[in-house]
């Protein structure tokens, strides 16, 4: 781990990195490496705080089983019992900088296919370069976006990453169900059974203070890129909860989440989820069919 993690430095393939490793319990490696940033000079340190990206989905996956947990829904609903305007969907692709419709789509999306990347729904890059900022400002408004831009594929007959929108359509349904503001949900079901106390989608100024500069680089140096005042993750705000990004946290509080999967469940404080679902979260469901090799998607993780 050492050399890998110097390897990066010298490489200026990033300026700061953390890792942790744990087996049965027992810290094996725990150990910080370069800065947080690179003006300041400030150590990577264990309070430094991270952008999560795409390791939200698996957050936003298991706020998902809660609901499946509670009985509120099942993972082979149509996404359309909840959310209607999911009934009738065109499949488009984009043709000349235009959308074009390919036509009606025959199969209906399922919960389990916002989760395992076989909805269709936001994959195609040349759609999201279409995105305005005002497209960007809430769940609600991304979805809306790709509804309009409509479905990349048959549900269910490819599999193809939605890096936001897919997980956007969960936020919805979870604050549909709950009745909540998302981010309270996610603290009272996931962050406080786990003890996670720096995990959040709005940082607190404190907060703010120790998250890491984005990274790049440029004729093979290290830079720090700019990035939009207010948002944790791109041009999204804070405000707006991504299902499939946004989250920031510290190594050791991600940690802790992922030891309460690896206990099939149960968190520091409470349980979370029965280990029967822990178990369906991480067994595969795409068919080899239409996603061969040696990872197959599961419910947010593969």
């Amino acid at each position: 781990i050492e050399a890998a993690a110097n390897e990066d430095l010298e490489q200026n393939n990033v300026f700061g990195s953390a890792y942790f490793v744990s087996q049965d319990g027992e810290v094996l490696f725990d150990r910080c490496f370069g800065v947080s940033s690179l003006e300041k000079g400030t150590p990577v340190t264990d309070r430094t705080i991270f952008r999560l990206a795409s390791m939200t989905k698996p957050i936003t996956s298991v706020a998902v089983l809660t609901l499946v947990r509670d009985g509120l829904l099942s993972l082979s609903d149509p996404v359309s019992k909840y959310l209607p305007e999911f009934s009738e969907l065109n499949i488009t692709k984009v043709v000349d900088g235009r959308l074009e419709t390919v036509g009606r789509a025959k199969n209906t999306i399922l919960v389990s296919d916002l989760l395992s990347h076989t909805s269709g729904f936001g994959c195609s890059m040349e759609k999201h370069a279409m995105m305005k900022p005002e497209d960007k400002t809430t769940p609600r408004a991304t979805v809306d976006f790709f509804l309009r831009a409509g479905l990349d594929f048959e549900p269910r007959t490819a599999q193809s990453y939605s890096p936001l929108a897919a997980f956007d359509v969960a936020v919805l349904i979870c604050e549909k169900l709950t009745g909540r503001d998302h981010l309270e949900y996610l603290k009272s079901e996931i962050f406080e059974p786990c003890g996670m106390t720096d995990t959040t989608y709005i940082p607190t100024p404190e907060q703010w203070g120790r998250v890491i500069d984005m990274h790049g680089k440029k004729d093979g140096q290290s830079i720090v890129l700019s990035t939009e005042k207010g948002c944790s993750f791109g041009e999204y705000p804070c405000t707006h909860y991504l299902g499939g990004g946004g989250l920031v946290s510290t190594l050791y509080d991600y940690s802790l989440f992922a030891r309460m999967l690896l206990n099939g469940g149960m968190g520091i404080n409470r349980r979370v989820l029965p280990e029967e679902l822990v178990k369906t979260m991480g067994t595969p469901i795409v068919p080899t069919e239409i996603m061969n090799g040696r990872e197959r998607w599961g419910l947010g993780v593969r």
